[in-house]
C-alpha cells in the first residue's frame, strides 16, 4: 500500500507531531486528525507552559531529549516558543550523578553547574530567597534547559499540518470500529457517524485504557490492561502585573522534587502567565463495565475543576510557599485544573503496532514528560510505521514489552481523585 489514509485520533503531542510528520514525508497520504476539541480542557498537552530539558538519569531518554533541544532551539517552526532561561532542580545526589553522567558519556555541552545554596538564593534578584533546599548545601542549576509556550506551540503545529493537507475534524470518538476478521477499519463519532481508514493511529494519551475498553470491551486481548493508566496532576495559572511578569520571565524553572508538596513554578510567558504545578499524582478510579475498573479522566472537566477549585488552590499554594516563599502569599492562583496524562510502569512511552489488531496502532504513554519531545515524536511514529524505529527504540517502546516495575515512587498515584 504505497499512499495508505490515516485516522489519528487526539490533537495531543504524539498525535499532532504524527500527523505533521505523515504529512512531510508521505504527502500524498490522507491524514485525518479528529479530537473532540482544539483546547482540550485536561490534556497533558495542552498548558501555558512546558520544561524542555535533558536532564534524566536514563541515558536513553537524556539522548533523545538533547536531540529534541536541538529541534527546540533551530527548526523556525519550533524555535519562537523555546525560551532557554535556566532550570534550577531540587533533589538528592542520586538524581544529579546520574544526569551529569549521562551528559559526560554523551560528549554533551550542557552548562550545568553544582550552585551553593546561598548563591541560588540571591538568583533574579532574590526570588528564590526563602525557597526551601532543605538540608542541601548545594542545588542542581543547568543553564541550557529552558521552556517552551506549550498551548501556542501546539497551536502553531497544528496550522502547519492543516496547512500541509491534514484534515482536522472536531468530534466525539466514541468507539474503534472492526471488520469480522478483527482488523481495525476506523471510529465511530458523535453517535451516527463512522469514519475510516486504511490505519488508525490512537494517540489519546489518558482515555486509551478507556476507549480500548469501550471499543471491544468482551475481548481482553485489545484491553490496555496494566501497561498505562490515566494519571492527574493539579495545576493552577496566576497573571502576573508588569513588574512581577519581568521579574518571573527570565528567572530559571524551580522544580522542588522532594517534601511534602513537590512540584515546581514555571517563568511566566510573553501573556504575564505564571504556572504551579504540583507533582502530587491523582487516580480517578472508574467502573466503566461491571466489575472493571480503571482510572480515567472525569466526564466533565469544567464542572470538576469548579467543585475542587478551592481545594486544588491549597495544594499550589503551598509548593508556591516552598519555592517562592513570602512572595507566595501576595498570588492570585486561577485555572486550577487537574492535568491528565498515560503513564505507563517504566514511564516509557508506547509507540507500537496493536498485536492483536490490524490497522490499529498506539502512539502514547507520555508519563508526565513527554511533552519536550513534541518536535520529534512524530517520526517515532512514523519509523515506526515504516519499520525503521531503532531497535533499543521499538523494544522499549513495544505494546508487549516486558513489563517493569514502576520507574519512581514519586510518580506512582498517591491518592483518589475524589479523595482530595
Amino acid at each position: 500500500m504505497s499512499n495508505p489514509s490515516y485516522i489519528i485520533v487526539g490533537s495531543g503531542i504524539f498525535g499532532v507531531s504524527t500527523a505533521l510528520a505523515i504529512a512531510q514525508r508521505h504527502p500524498a497520504s490522507r491524514v485525518m486528525l479528529i479530537d473532540r476539541g482544539s483546547r482540550p480542557l485536561q490534556c497533558a498537552s495542552w498548558d501555558w507552559t512546558k520544561v524542555v530539558r535533558a536532564d534524566y538519569p536514563d541515558p536513553l531518554y537524556a539522548r533523545l531529549a538533547l536531540e529534541a533541544k536541538e529541534v527546540w532551539r533551530n527548526d523556525p517552526l519550533y524555535k519562537p516558543y523555546y525560551h532557554e532561561t535556566g532550570l534550577i532542580w531540587v533533589d538528592d545526589d542520586t538524581f544529579t550523578k546520574a544526569v551529569t553522567s549521562n551528559y559526560s558519556a554523551l560528549g554533551a555541552q550542557e552548562d550545568w553547574e553544582l550552585m551553593p545554596v546561598a548563591k541560588a538564593r540571591e538568583l533574579s534578584n532574590g526570588l528564590f530567597a526563602n525557597a526551601d533546599f532543605g538540608t542541601y548545601d548545594s542545588v542542581y542549576v543547568n543553564w541550557s534547559s529552558g521552556y517552551a509556550d506549550a498551548g501556542k506551540a501546539l497551536e502553531r503545529v497544528i496550522e502547519t499540518a492543516i496547512e500541509k493537507g491534514v484534515t482536522f475534524v472536531q468530534a466525539n470518538v466514541e468507539s474503534i470500529t472492526f471488520d469480522e476478521a478483527g482488523t481495525c477499519t476506523g471510529v465511530s463519532v458523535n453517535s451516527r457517524e463512522i469514519l475510516k481508514a486504511d490505519r488508525i493511529i490512537l494517540a489519546t494519551g489518558a482515555e486509551t485504557g478507556a476507549l480500548l475498553l469501550r471499543s471491544a470491551p468482551h475481548d481482553s486481548r485489545l484491553h490496555a490492561g496494566d501497561r498505562l493508566a490515566a494519571v492527574g496532576l493539579i495545576t493552577g495559572r496566576v497573571r502576573l502585573g508588569a513588574e512581577d511578569s519581568n521579574l518571573h520571565k527570565s528567572a530559571p524553572a524551580f522544580l522542588q522534587a522532594r517534601g511534602a508538596f513537590p512540584g515546581g513554578v514555571m517563568p511566566s510567558n510573553s501573556d504575564g502567565d505564571l504556572k504551579i504545578g504540583c507533582d502530587i499524582t491523582l487516580a480517578n478510579q472508574v467502573e466503566l463495565l461491571p466489575g472493571t475498573f480503571l482510572s480515567t479522566p472525569p466526564e466533565q472537566p469544567e464542572s470538576v475543576h469548579k467543585e475542587m477549585a478551592d481545594r486544588l488552590k491549597t495544594y499550589l499554594t503551598s509548593l508556591s510557599r516552598r519555592i517562592l516563599g513570602d512572595r507566595a502569599e501576595a498570588l492570585d492562583i486561577q485555572d486550577c485544573r487537574i492535568c491528565w496524562d498515560a503513564m505507563t510502569p517504566g514511564q516509557d512511552f508506547i509507540i507500537s503496532a496493536h498485536p492483536h489488531a490490524q490497522g490499529l496502532w498506539i502512539a502514547t504513554g507520555g508519563s508526565l514528560h513527554g511533552w519536550k519531545f513534541f518536535p520529534t515524536l512524530g517520526n517515532y511514529v512514523v519509523d515506526m510505521l515504516e519499520g525503521k524505529l531503532e531497535p533499543e527504540l521499538s523494544a522499549r517502546w513495544d505494546w508487549n514489552k516486558d513489563d517493569v516495575s514502576f520507574s519512581s515512587k514519586r510518580w506512582f498515584p498517591s491518592s483518589q481523585m475524589s479523595a482530595l
